[in-house]
């Protein structure tokens, strides 16, 4: 008989069902999976690693002890400062003048000047009064929102949420609902409903969600001010340190911090140091700072505070990290994408690789930690047993080559085990791909009454250009046909990328019997341009898709 449990998630779910409390029980037939996983490639969360380098490391399995060398695809610190010199040697300085740990909590002396410095620091960084530091990332979370939420309010949270977000929740007397994932329609729902009938409303989100790395709307958020009255909370953790000219994070980029009440982050990731913080106006920080997770936990090292204040100034002096870290990202999704990989809807150096079967999925990061890459394998119960998925981080000092045996080692595994089948017509590939903006369109056709047709700009030498060209060189492409494309198209079309050969016209206001003759004519510019400008030595031949938004092909 096979085993009966693909995940933790499926042991955890199987007690739950059953509704065993007894806690041997429960011990054993957790213990009973990790013994089963460890007869075989096992158990993932076991391993260890001997010394933390940069984008590889000596990877220890914890039930035998074998040790080999990995590419560490699962490191949150984004841009490796906490192997950089200048700050390794800050945060050493730090350590002689103040010890090692703190003498007690913040509301018990146990600040440094460090820590000060720091709350100021940050604080102007992200354009608030104020900034109250919190011992860990989660306490940060869980112990501000527990704080700020009261017995006569409500929080509206994105489904997606990070799970010390949600204990956040829990541990507040405020009642909480979710909102779909990055759905503002649903979001908006949510407001209307319940406006009237709590003392506040926090609604809470991440700027780049941990699991998918998918990017908040955060100007559609913000933008439901003008209707209903409700505080944002913003966490920043993934994307402080990462986004805007000087780490600001993703709400500067966007130009809504005055609009946001509420930034939160892990100092763990972009910053490489321990803690949390969150910025707001001064008098709510007081509030912060009478919360049971400032008041009864000790303060993170001194050491991390100068690791904390060493990182941003070399943040601050080399804007370049920033650059190259999206670069690479921008360069690895090209390369995911042309192997037809479901990266989701995801933006950010985060990079899901969707499974939806949870025995492929299993069996995939087996194998490529077997061969020496190191990745996070994310399934029931974090996400549901359907939204499997393995997550790669993206550093910067993750090099092309590193990027290149990811990726063919993804595409030949996926091969071995029938996750891409190279029997799929790419006119269905396409299909599937475009099917997010199909549902889209649809929705505001019938929402508007408008008559909406989408035309898909393919690019049928991109995979060439990919492979005989410099990874940038489909990106050039891309930009310069969507710059052809807008000087052509009135105003009011929207031009949008959907994969990465090709481009997504939505023609609002065009009938589907006219729209074959004016991409005929688009046709004929992109033909004519002369793409040796762009990328010496290539040319570009595309064919146009049109499709209305009932999903009907119109014509070829």
């Amino acid at each position: 008989m096979s085993y009966p449990f693909a995940s933790m998630g499926d042991v955890l779910a199987d007690l739950n069902r059953r509704g065993v409390t007894d806690l041997d029980e429960r011990a054993a037939l957790i213990q009973d999976y990790i013994d089963h996983a460890n007869g075989d490639a096992g158990y993932s969360h076991d391993h260890y690693i001997s010394e933390l380098g940069e984008a590889h490391s000596m990877v220890i399995a914890a039930h035998s002890g074998e040790a080999s060398e990995c590419i560490l695809w699962n490191v949150d610190h984004y841009l490796a400062l906490n192997r950089n010199a200048a700050v390794v040697k800050r945060a050493t300085a730090a350590t002689r003048k103040y010890g090692t740990g703190c003498i007690g909590s913040a509301a018990n002396c146990g600040m440094t000047a460090l820590h000060k410095k720091v709350e100021t620091r940050i604080a102007g960084l992200v354009g608030k009064e104020d900034a109250v530091l919190f011992p860990s990332e989660f306490t940060t979370f869980a112990g501000a929102i527990a704080q700020l939420a009261g017995k006569k309010d409500l929080i509206v949270f994105d489904r997606e949420c990070h799970t010390a977000i949600v204990n956040g929740l829990k541990l507040s007397e405020a009642k909480w609902v979710s909102f779909n994932h990055n759905r503002i329609d649903n979001l908006a729902d949510k407001l209307a409903r319940y406006k009237d009938e709590y003392e506040h409303i926090f609604v809470v989100v991440e700027s780049a969600y941990s699991t998918s790395g998918d990017l908040a709307p955060l100007k559609e958020i913000v933008s439901l001010k003008e209707y209903y009255p409700f505080l944002l909370y913003v966490d920043e953790s993934h994307t402080f340190g990462i986004y805007g000219d000087r780490g600001q994070g993703y709400c500067q980029t966007q130009g809504v911090t005055e609009q946001v009440d509420f930034i939160t982050a892990s100092l763990s990731k972009a910053t490489a140091g321990s803690g949390g913080f969150i910025a707001t106006q001064k008098a709510y920080c007081s509030l912060l700072r009478w919360s049971d997770a400032y008041v009864f936990e000790t303060c993170f090292p001194p050491s991390d505070a100068a690791a904390v204040l060493a990182s941003l100034d070399e943040i601050e002096k080399h804007p370049e990290l920033i650059a190259d870290l999206h670069e690479k990202n921008r360069c690895m999704r090209e390369r995911l994408k042309a192997r037809g990989f479901n990266l989701g809807k995801s933006q950010s150096p985060i990079i899901p690789i969707y499974i939806k079967n949870p025995c492929t999925l299993h069996a995939i990061a087996d194998d490529l930690r077997a061969e020496g890459i190191c990745t996070t394998r994310i399934d029931h119960p974090t996400v549901k047993s359907s939204e499997g998925r393995i997550r790669l981080v993206l550093n910067v000092t993750h090099s092309r080559d590193d990027i290149f045996v990811i990726v063919d080692a993804l595409e030949r595994l996926s091969h071995k085990h029938q996750l891409i089948d190279d029997t799929t017509p790419s006119a269905a590939k396409e299909k599937l791909d475009f099917a997010s903006i199909l549902d889209s369109v649809t929705a505001q056709s019938n929402k508007r009454g408008e008559i909406m047709t989408i035309a898909i700009l393919k690019i049928m030498n991109m995979d060439a250009i990919v492979r005989d060209f410099p990874l940038e060189s489909s990106e050039l492409v891309l930009d310069r046909l969507e710059q052809l494309l807008r000087n052509t198209l009135r105003g009011d079309d929207q031009v949008g990328r959907y994969e990465q050969s090709g481009l997504g016209i939505v023609l609002k206001g065009i009938d589907p019997s006219k729209a074959a003759g004016l991409c005929a004519r688009l046709i004929e510019k992109v033909d004519a341009y002369d793409w040796g400008r762009v990328v010496p030595g290539i040319s570009v031949h595309t064919s146009i898709h049109i499709i209305n938004a009932s999903d009907q092909a119109l014509a070829g």
